[in-house]
């Protein structure tokens, strides 16, 4: 099929029928089409206001975050992370984004599939250290933290949620933590919806 015909078809697809996360995995077998898919995925959020405050988006980069979310799929927790990050660049008025392995890297803001880029690109595979990430974090009005919460030191308490994208893991985030087991396409728009609440 010609180039110019698959480009066309991409234009013509209506974005909200895709998830997030399905414009990684088209854009990871189809490169070529890259600047069509990241134009269809900002469509998806080109209406939504933005929530303010500052946000801190903090992502797990360890070697477990490359685990498979199921048998049968060949995405990956690191691939939902980085579509959640990708996500909140959409949704949050002034948002940092932090990497954590054994250190904690501050990533560029970037948009789209540009922002994955920069978060898989960001440090080595070293084992996990999210309680050392979370103390030396700067201060924030909202933190999103995003692992499978496999941890090798004890995580602090803190407000903030903690997003466990593989859900079949003990969890360690819970005492002043929101805690989300599974994810979403949605999370962060349950988390905009809790704060609501929250605020009465």
């Amino acid at each position: 099929m010609p180039i110019e015909l698959i480009r066309a078809g991409i234009v013509r697809i209506h974005a909200g029928r895709l998830l997030p996360i399905n414009f990684i995995s088209a854009a990871r077998h189809n490169p070529q089409f890259g600047p069509e898919l990241e134009a269809k995925f900002f469509e998806c959020f080109a209406d939504k206001a933005k929530l303010a405050g500052s946000t801190i988006v903090l992502v797990d980069v360890s070697g477990s975050m490359g685990g498979k979310l199921s048998g049968r799929s060949e995405l990956t927790r690191m691939d939902v992370a980085c579509s959640l990050a990708m996500i909140g660049s959409e949704m949050f008025d002034h948002l940092r984004v932090f990497t954590f392995s054994n250190s904690l890297i501050e990533v560029p803001v970037r948009k789209g599939l540009g922002l994955r880029d920069a978060i898989t690109g960001s440090q080595a595979q070293h084992p996990t250290e999210l309680g050392k990430a979370v103390k030396e974090l700067p201060p924030c009005d909202r933190l999103i933290v995003i692992t499978d919460e496999q941890s090798h030191d004890s995580v602090p308490d803190r407000k903030g949620y903690m997003v466990n994208v593989a859900s079949n893991k003990n969890g360690i985030g819970y005492g002043t933590w929101v805690h989300i087991d599974g994810w979403s396409d949605k999370v962060l728009d349950y988390i905009a919806r809790y704060e609501a609440a929250e605020q009465g």
